[in-house]
C-alpha cells in the first residue's frame, strides 16, 4: 500500500519518481511508519518458524540428491 510498507510511483515517469524520493527523504515520520510497518508486515507474512521449515525442507531435498 502507498505510504504504508513502501512507496509506489509511476515507473515510466521520472518525475513522479524524483517527487516521491524527495518527499520520502523530506519525511522522516514516513520512513519510520514504513519501516514499522515493513518489520510488522514480514514478521506476520513470513513467521521464523515457517522459514526454517522450509529451508530445512530444501537441504533435505538438495542432500538426498546428492
Amino acid at each position: 500500500d502507498h505510504k504504508k510498507n513502501g512507496i509506489l510511483f509511476d515507473t515510466a515517469n521520472p518525475v513522479d519518481i524524483a517527487g516521491q524520493i524527495l518527499d520520502s527523504v523530506e519525511d522522516k515520520e514516513l520512513i519510520d511508519k514504513i519501516k514499522n510497518q515493513g518489520i510488522e508486515d514480514v514478521q506476520t507474512k513470513f513467521p521464523i518458524e515457517v522459514c526454517v521449515k522450509q529451508l530445512e525442507e530444501v537441504y533435505r531435498k538438495v542432500l538426498s540428491a546428492v
